[in-house]
């Protein structure tokens, strides 16, 4: 699409996996799965891949939410010296 820089975002595979054996857990493990491999593949093309750790076990969940913005918005303010290095590399070259 015409980007100079690709700074790719992962809150899925990289971060914690859900524990049990019930039937909705083991379907969420077989669905991470699938993802991860089908992904796995696109994420080579980031320029820069930030993974923040979250775990969210209820979608519903307005408190987890919360602790999954924040998560990104901490990995995000961590990875900011890279990004910007990364944009002055690619800027002079």
């Amino acid at each position: 699409m015409g980007a100079q820089v690709v700074i790719g975002v992962d809150i899925y595979c990289h971060s914690p996996r859900q524990q049990g054996n019930s039937f909705l857990t083991a379907f969420t493990k077989v669905a991470r799965t699938q993802t991860c491999l089908v992904s796995r593949a696109e994420m080579p093309e980031a320029d820069m891949l930030i993974a923040p750790s979250v775990s969210v076990t209820d979608m519903h969940s307005a408190a987890q939410r919360t602790q999954a913005i924040m998560a990104g918005y901490q990995a995000a303010r961590q990875a900011m010296p890279k990004i910007v290095a990364l944009l002055d590399k690619k800027a002079s070259a």
